[in-house]
């Protein structure tokens, strides 16, 4: 296993690998239209992936670029490997996008294009409107995922234009044999 020398060179945020779409700064990717969230390790691991298509990474190399050299079991690499794959809709037993080399590492097989590479119309061709419904459907998922976090931040606008009025008391007995004050006219 060589160890890649020197700092990575990371994808951008948006880029497409296997028909999903990644936002590496938000650890969202959408696949067949759904939105999947996942650990930013994980798509920590995606991102370095991305960045050495078709090359194998070992183990302590991603434990170096992606946990910061910690110390991290070999087992927090395979489960960020068996989520990612599970987000991706990939099969560990007949890949498509990661593949394990036992003893090596992981490789992944496709490689991945910026989204604005596959959205900016070159020479007269139309753009892939499967991208751009893919972008719209983000936009729209992003908006409505704004919408009820608003929604559920702040008190209901009943709460927040009528203040509380204060709840009439109950008239309390005093001590026997004393009356009650008079109100005042």
């Amino acid at each position: 296993m060589t160890e890649r020398s020197g700092p990575w060179t990371a994808p951008p945020r948006f880029f497409v690998v296997g028909g999903v779409v990644a936002d590496t700064e938000r650890s969202i990717l959408m696949r067949d239209g759904e939105l999947i969230r996942v650990e930013p390790k994980v798509m920590a691991v995606l991102a370095y992936l991305a960045a050495n298509p078709g090359r194998v990474v070992g183990k302590d190399e991603l434990i170096a670029r992606v946990w910061g050299g910690l110390h991290v079991v070999d087992e927090a690499v395979q489960r960020a490997v068996s989520l990612l794959r599970s987000a991706l809709g990939d099969d560990a037993r007949k890949p498509k996008l990661i593949e394990t080399l036992p003893s090596r590492g992981y490789r992944l097989m496709v490689e991945p294009e910026p989204l604005e590479k596959l959205v900016a119309p070159t020479g007269g061709a139309k753009p892939n409107s499967r991208i751009w419904g893919l972008i719209l459907v983000a936009l729209l998922a992003g908006i409505i995922v704004g919408v009820i976090a608003m929604r559920m931040a702040r008190p209901p606008i009943e709460e927040r234009l009528a203040p509380e009025a204060p709840t009439p008391r109950a008239e309390q007995p005093g001590p026997p044999g004393l009356a009650p004050p008079a109100p005042k006219t």
